[in-house]
């Protein structure tokens, strides 16, 4: 037997203990401790086949918690926007969380709302602009009588 083989059996119990440890660490949620754990066993065994599956598998629930907790950010920056009144800002954020879960009705429903709150929010503005603008010519127009006249 070659030193590489015997090295290689040497290791293989020690090995199987660490993936049972990441199993268990990924049956109790802690996929970060699971993949501290999984990096070890495939730097000592790069071609381990259930090491490498189960890498993949906390890799992918990881991205889904990420995704998770920014499609909740997003949400809860979107309800206070909307509880200020920021319908703008409020659909903007909606829009970015449905980019990350599209079929998502409780986000499709705060989208909706969000745009059919933005328009009127718009018609005001555009109404307050164009009585500002008013405003402003009515008192260049007066101070300029006030001028003529004086």
């Amino acid at each position: 037997m070659t030193w590489v083989a015997c090295r290689s059996r040497s290791r293989r119990p020690w090995v199987s203990d660490y993936v049972n440890r990441a199993k268990v660490a990924v049956e109790k949620s802690d996929l970060p401790k699971a993949k501290e754990i999984l990096q070890i066993v495939l730097k000592v065994d790069t071609q381990h086949s259930v090491a490498k599956e189960l890498m993949m598998e906390v890799q992918q629930r990881m991205q889904r918690q990420q995704r998770g907790e920014q499609i909740k950010q997003l949400r809860s920056h979107a309800e206070e926007a909307m509880s200020q009144k920021s319908y703008e800002d409020a659909l903007a954020y909606a829009e970015q969380a449905l980019t990350l879960d599209k079929t998502n009705p409780e986000l499709i429903n705060l989208r909706e709302i969000a745009r059919r709150d933005v328009s009127p929010a718009q018609g005001e503005n555009s109404q307050r602009t164009a009585i500002s603008r008013r405003l402003i010519s009515s008192g260049l127009v007066l101070s300029r009588v006030r001028a003529c006249s004086a």
